[in-house]
């Protein structure tokens, strides 16, 4: 029983130590980010969670959903006004195009 306890306090010791030591090494905040040599990414991920996160600092699920329904309904209001296209030239190309202008 004693065996049992000495290893059950021992991994807790090495399990508490390996946790505290994984979390010196982890920034929660952005200002520590600046001086790790790393490629950026992480910083970008943190910008973009709390360009959409605030102010609550969660990411509401519900209007993520919102948001794309939206999107599907504005990709078919565009694919319907696709018809309206009408093709105005050049009639005359021999070759390669060098230069496109759009006329609004």
């Amino acid at each position: 029983m004693r065996v049992a306890i000495k290893h059950l306090v021992i991994f807790l010791f090495v399990t508490v130590w390996v946790f505290e030591s994984c979390q010196e090494s982890t920034p929660h905040d952005l200002r520590q980010l600046d001086d790790i040599k790393v490629s950026g990414a992480l910083k970008a991920m943190h910008q973009w969670h709390w360009e959409r996160a605030y102010p609550s600092g969660k990411i509401p699920t519900h209007k993520i959903s919102t948001a794309y329904s939206e999107l599907q309904d504005a990709r078919q209001q565009f694919r319907a006004g696709a018809d309206e296209w009408a093709y105005i030239g050049p009639y005359n190309v021999a070759g390669r195009t060098l230069a496109l202008a759009f006329h609004p």
